[in-house]
């Protein structure tokens, strides 16, 4: 409106301007009312000028965005050729993945095509290693329906079928696959319980000694207490023998190290202590004798306590022979030789008593008492055979139950054995031999804790 307004002023000026300066002849009228126009004109101009740019900027811009609009929308034909180019000659196969699925989504109305598009992506997924997005794609290919079954849907339908025949040949020889780690699994956890050659253990001993061996000795004195009522009256010795100690505890320690399945050598350590044991004889003897100044009435006791205790330690060079070496458990027989330093104390007690009076009168008793302790402290020769079991807490622990027969060579000592078996009053019917060294045997019962540290 603004540009016609001005237009037409223009004109409007002219046809003013031109007749009223013929009749008036005015000096520069004509050229004041053409400058008047001209300014109307110019002003006509410029906006004209600003419309134009308008207008074809806005052309422009539209013809950019229906140029652009027409370029982004091929032809579903057309997007499966760019994607099948993509595929085959960029070989860039997630885009080409990418466009068939558009081809797919596009093409509702074209099932052969649509097909064409949903086997090339399965072969793109199958390029990609990803079986099961494939047989996807495969399935969506065979379940279009046509008309007549095309080359495509018959190729998807033979690759899901290669894929399926894959896939459970692949679970075929997965689930082999974990079998066979599962058995490996088993038998090395079989076989880690083993004993093999190079295997090394370090054990803690633990258990108690029984001593076997009776050499300790009691001895109670019967004494000759004269004739009466026709006889006389002779007492008899009385002996009693224990062991030199009792039962007592035993601890130690032992390496293995095994040169094969079946057999290791080794050393062991041991210190075993014998309790306190006591082991008392008694004699009693008593008789009414005949006597110038009427009969007597005689009587005699001699009471023997013996008590004994000590202590041993033993080194061994042993052997253990496994029976069974698979498995957690296993049986063994063991022995060993070496030394043994053996400590005992013997302390004897020896009372006797007499009494002696008129018969029906008062009576006089008589009695004493000895005392004496020894002590013996003797190295000497040490055996042992035993027989066990191991059984594997873990890989690296072994719990043992062992039984054993040890031997200490004259642990008890003549010395000891003579002070002990020496009479201290009376008489003895029969004369002591000369004592001699005597050996000890004992019974160990122990629990051993392994440690596998190779």
């Amino acid at each position: 409106m603004t540009t016609f307004f001005l237009f037409a002023k223009s004109l409007q000026l002219l046809t003013k301007t031109l007749p009223s300066c013929y009749k008036t002849k005015t000096k520069g009228c004509y050229a004041s009312g053409i400058g008047e126009a001209n300014r109307y004109q110019e002003a006509v101009m410029k906006i004209m000028k600003r419309k134009i740019f308008i207008v074809g900027v806005v052309v422009s811009l539209l013809s950019g965005l229906i140029i652009k609009r027409l370029e982004a929308a091929p032809t579903a034909e057309e997007l499966f050729q760019n994607a099948f180019v993509t595929e085959t000659a960029e070989r860039n196969i997630e885009k080409a993945i990418e466009m068939y699925g558009e081809v797919a989504g596009q093409a509702k109305d074209n099932p052969g095509l649509a097909s064409k598009a949903d086997y090339r992506m399965g072969l793109c997924y199958e390029l990609l290693g990803k079986t099961p997005e494939a047989m996807v794609a495969y399935e969506k290919a065979i379940n279009l329906s046509t008309s007549s079954p095309t080359e495509a849907i018959e190729n998807a339908r033979a690759s899901l079928v290669r894929l399926k025949q894959q896939q459970e040949k692949e679970e075929k020889i997965k689930i082999a696959e974990e079998n066979a780690h599962e058995n490996q699994q088993k038998e090395r956890e079989k076989t880690a319980y083993n004993i093999e050659k190079g295997s090394q253990f370090l054990k803690l001993n633990l258990g108690v000694s029984i001593p076997l061996t009776n050499e300790l000795m009691a001895h109670a004195i019967g004494d000759n207490l004269g004739t009466g009522n026709g006889g006389g009256s002779f007492g008899h010795d009385q002996e009693a023998r224990d062991t030199i100690g009792g039962s007592g505890p035993t601890v130690g320690v032992e390496y293995v190290r095994y040169f094969s399945p079946h057999l290791g050598f080794g050393a062991d350590f041991g210190f075993t202590k014998f309790l306190t044991k006591k082991t008392s004889a008694q004699s009693n003897n008593s008789v009414l004798a005949s006597d110038p100044s009427g009969p007597q009435i005689r009587s005699f006791s001699d009471i023997d306590t013996v008590k004994s205790h000590g202590k041993s330690y033993v080194f061994l060079a042993t052997t253990r022979l496994i029976l069974i070496p698979e498995g957690k458990f296993h049986p063994f027989l063991t022995g060993g030789a070496g030394f043994h330093n053996t400590q005992l104390e013997i302390s004897n007690t020896h009372q006797a008593s007499f009494a002696i009076g008129p018969f029906g009168g008062p009576v006089d008793n008589f009695s004493f008492f000895q005392n004496t302790s020894t002590k013996s402290n003797k190295i000497g020769f040490a055996g042992m055979v035993g027989l066990g079991a191991e059984y594997n807490l873990s890989k690296s622990f072994q719990l043992d139950l062992t039984g054993r027969w040890q031997y200490l060579k004259d642990a008890v000592t003549a010395e000891l054995l003579e002070e002990n078996i020496s009479p201290s009053s009376g008489n003895a019917p029969t004369p002591f031999k000369p004592a001699v060294n005597k050996s000890i045997s004992t019974f160990n019962v122990l629990i051993q804790m392994g440690y596998k540290f190779k």
